[in-house]
């Protein structure tokens, strides 16, 4: 087995269990950092074990990263056509943030509300820079945009409705 501590031993996260090759990578971007890391190998034959904890070393802390999952860039719609803007952050050390930390605006039209997932039907004609905001947990703020565009709805023939028509 392979663990991992980032408090100096006094919590330990597993990483891999059953294990039969010499050699495991880890890899530390997806871990919490610390000034006063560990891993440890714990072997066993059945019968006799060892363990093996390396001396302690330093993993940098890592911001969240926002992750904007809907819509994507390019993606166009009509007016009045219900969007749904989806995504979030995380990371090992901050984990995710509320869901009310969590913001969505339009460059065109401003804020469009809060949470993982928004969903709007009145945008405005035009090309939209969609922003989504969160704590990256350092007191600072991570975001990630994408550019979309609302259209005009298309109408059917130069005069209107023709229901009734002879």
């Amino acid at each position: 087995m392979v663990r991992y501590s980032n408090d100096d031993g006094d919590t330990w996260q597993a990483l891999a269990n059953g294990i039969t090759d010499t050699r495991h990578v880890v890899n530390l971007d997806l871990l919490p950092g610390g000034e006063r890391c560990r891993l440890q190998v714990i072997v066993s034959s059945g019968l006799r074990g060892a363990t093996a904890t390396s001396d302690p070393f330093v993993v940098p802390q890592k911001a969240r990263q926002a992750q904007l999952v809907a819509p994507h860039d390019g993606d166009v719609f009509s007016v009045g056509d219900p969007i749904t803007f989806g995504g979030g952050g995380c990371s090992p050390d901050g984990g995710i943030c509320d869901v009310d930390a969590v913001t969505w605006h339009s460059g065109l039209d401003g804020l469009l509300g809060t949470g993982y997932q928004v969903v709007r039907d009145d945008l405005r004609p035009g090309v939209h820079r969609i922003t989504l905001s969160l704590p990256d947990c350092r007191h600072a703020e991570a975001t990630a945009s994408v550019w979309i565009r609302v259209n005009e709805r298309e109408h059917c023939g130069a005069s209107g409705d023709r229901r009734g028509a002879a």
